[in-house]
C-alpha cells in the first residue's frame, strides 16, 4: 500500500454495505436505492482493500456493490430486470467481449521467454475468471443502469442523487484541498496512490476515497454538467433533510470545484463542455457524438499515423516544456505497444502482462501503459476493443438519433447532456485508466432511458392530439 496498511475498520466497511444496501432497498424506491449505493460505493468505501476467497474473484469495493445492488434489484424489482431482457441487444456485446475471451486465452497458450523473464501461458480458468471479473465490473454497472432507469422520472431520480452526492462530496475535497489528501488515511489507515501524486501547483489535488485525483475530476466534471442540464430543464436540487437548491448556484459551485482540484485533463474538458451546455439554446448531442467516433477509431488513427501526436507535443511545449516532455513520452510508450498489439491484432495478448514490452536480453519491462485503451487493444485485441467500447459509445449515437422524438424540452435536456457525460467518460479512457464501473453505470442508464417506450407512446398521444385538434379547428 501507499503508506500504511489497511486497518481493520476498512474491511468492516466492505461488509457493512450488506446489510446498508438491504436496508435502503427496503426504505427507499428501487432506484433510488440502486443510484445511491453503486455512487456512494465508489465515493465512500475503501480503495485497494479485498478479500480474495478460494477460486472466486476478489471481493472489493466494486465488487460487493454490483452484487449486492444486483440481489436488492432482484428482490424489490424483478420485473424491470426481466423487461430489460438481459443479454440481448446491447447486452450482446458484453456477450461478444466474452466469447472473445475466450478465444483469446486459446490463443495465448505459449510461454513468452525474454532472457531470464518467463511469462507463462492462459489456460481455460482465466478464461473463467476473466468472465466473472469483467460481468461484476462491466456488465453488471451497465445492465443495472439499462434496467432500472426506464422513464423521465428515473432519469431526474439520476440527476437528483448525483447533483446531491457531489455537492456533499465537494465539502471533503475542500477539506483535502486545505488540509492535504488525508481522508482516505485517516478513516482506513492507508493512502490509496503515491502522496507525490496529490502535490500540484504548490497545493494539493484531493482524492477523497476515490482511487485518485483524476476519478475525483471527472466525477466532479460528471455532475457540474448534469447540474447546469437540470438548470436548463428547470428542475431544483433536492439535498436529503435540506430545502431545495437552485441550480444555477449549484452549476457555478461544481465548476470552480472542477477548477480547483487541479486535473488538466477534466478541467479542459470542463472548458469546452460547460460553457456549451450553459449557452446551448437547443439541446444537443453533435459533440457527444464527435467524441464518441473518436474512442472508436482512437486505435486506427494512432496506428496509421493520422492522429497529430507532433501537434499536440508542439502545442504543448508552447505552454510548459515538462508537459510537452509527458506527453511525447506517453506517444511514445502508445507506438511501442501498439507495434506489439499489431502482432496478434484480432483476440490480443490476454493477462500476465503480455502484451507489454520488454527488453529481449534482461526482460526489463520497458511499458508504461496509461490509457485504458492500449491496455484492452493489446490484451484483447480489435475484437474485446471494438464491443467494450462499443458498450459505452453506441447509448450516445442512440440518443443522437431519438432525442428529436421526446416530446418534452426538459427530457431533451436531461438526455443530451447524460449522452455528453457519457461521452467525455468514454474519450477519458484514452489518457487514462478505467478507475471504476461509473463510466458504464452511465452508459447504462443512457441506454435504459432511451429503450424506455415512455417517449414514443408520448410522442404518438401528442401527435394523436395535434390531428383531434385541427380536425376541430376545420369543423
Amino acid at each position: 500500500m501507499f503508506g500504511g496498511e489497511p486497518n481493520a475498520f476498512s474491511y468492516f466497511a466492505l461488509f457493512l454495505f450488506l446489510p446498508v444496501a438491504i436496508v435502503t432497498f427496503f426504505t427507499a424506491r428501487p432506484v433510488v436505492a440502486t443510484t445511491w449505493l453503486l455512487l456512494g460505493a465508489i465515493l465512500f468505501l475503501p480503495e485497494r482493500v479485498q478479500v480474495d476467497p478460494p477460486v472466486l474473484p476478489p471481493i472489493d469495493k466494486q465488487s460487493i456493490a454490483t452484487c449486492w445492488v444486483l440481489i436488492g434489484c432482484l428482490l424489490r424489482a424483478p420485473g424491470k430486470l426481466r423487461a430489460a431482457k438481459p443479454l440481448r441487444g446491447i447486452d450482446l456485446l458484453f456477450v461478444g467481449a466474452c466469447a472473445g475471451l475466450f478465444v483469446t486465452n486459446m490463443l495465448n497458450t505459449d510461454e513468452q521467454v525474454f532472457g531470464p523473464l518467463h511469462i507463462q501461458g492462459t489456460t481455460t480458468y482465466d478464461s473463467f475468471a476473466g468472465t466473472v471479473k469483467d460481468t461484476l465490473a462491466i456488465f453488471l454497472p451497465f445492465f443495472l443502469g439499462r434496467a432500472m432507469f426506464r422513464s423521465s422520472a428515473d432519469l431526474r431520480v439520476f440527476f437528483q442523487v448525483l447533483a446531491a452526492a457531489a455537492l456533499f462530496y465537494s465539502l471533503l475535497a475542500l477539506f483535502e484541498i486545505r488540509m492535504s489528501p488525508r481522508c482516505h488515511y485517516d478513516v482506513y489507515g492507508f493512502m490509496q496512490t503515491d502522496y507525490e501524486m496529490t502535490v500540484r501547483g504548490g497545493g494539493y489535488r484531493p482524492m477523497v476515497f476515490m482511487s485518485g485525483g483524476l476519478a475525483l475530476a471527472m466525477f466532479v466534471l460528471s455532475a457540474a454538467i448534469g447540474v447546469l442540464a437540470m438548470r436548463k430543464a428547470r428542475m431544483r436540487i433536492a439535498l436529503p433533510g435540506l430545502p431545495t437548491l437552485s441550480a444555477t448556484p449549484a452549476g457555478l459551485y461544481l465548476s470552480g470545484i472542477l477548477v480547483i482540484v487541479k486535473s488538466t485533463g477534466a478541467i479542459l474538458y470542463g472548458l469546452v463542455a460547460l460553457p456549451l451546455v450553459g449557452i446551448w439554446r437547443k439541446p444537443g448531442t453533435k459533440l457527444a457524438v464527435v467524441l464518441s467516433v473518436l474512442v472508436l477509431t482512437f486505435p486506427l488513427l494512432r496506428a496509421t499515423q493520422i492522429f497529430p501526436t507532433d501537434a499536440i507535443v508542439e502545442a504543448a511545449e508552447s505552454l510548459s516544456e515538462e508537459r510537452a516532455l509527458s506527453i511525447w513520452f506517453r506517444f511514445f510508450n502508445e507506438d511501442q505497444l501498439l507495434e506489439r498489439a499489431s502482432e496478434r491484432r484480432w483476440f490480443g495478448w490476454s493477462g500476465y502482462g503480455r502484451y507489454r514490452v520488454y527488453d529481449p536480453s534482461t526482460g526489463e519491462d520497458l511499458s508504461v501503459t496509461d490509457g485504458a485503451w492500449i491496455i484492452d487493444l493489446g490484451a484483447r485485441g480489435v475484437v474485446g476493443f471494438l464491443c467494450l467500447y462499443g458498450m459505452l459509445v453506441i447509448p450516445v449515437f442512440v440518443a443522437a438519433r431519438k432525442l428529436k422524438t421526446i416530446p418534452e424540452a426538459a427530457d431533451r435536456w436531461l438526455v443530451a447532456a447524460l449522452a455528453l457525460i457519457v461521452a467525455l467518460n468514454a474519450t477519458d479512457l484514452l489518457p487514462n485508466g478505467l478507475f471504476s464501473y461509473l463510466p458504464y453505470f452511465f452508459a447504462g442508464v443512457l441506454m435504459g432511458v432511451l429503450e424506455g417506450d415512455h417517449w414514443s407512446t408520448a410522442k404518438r398521444d401528442q401527435i394523436a392530439q395535434q390531428h383531434a385538434d385541427r380536425r376541430r379547428a376545420r369543423a
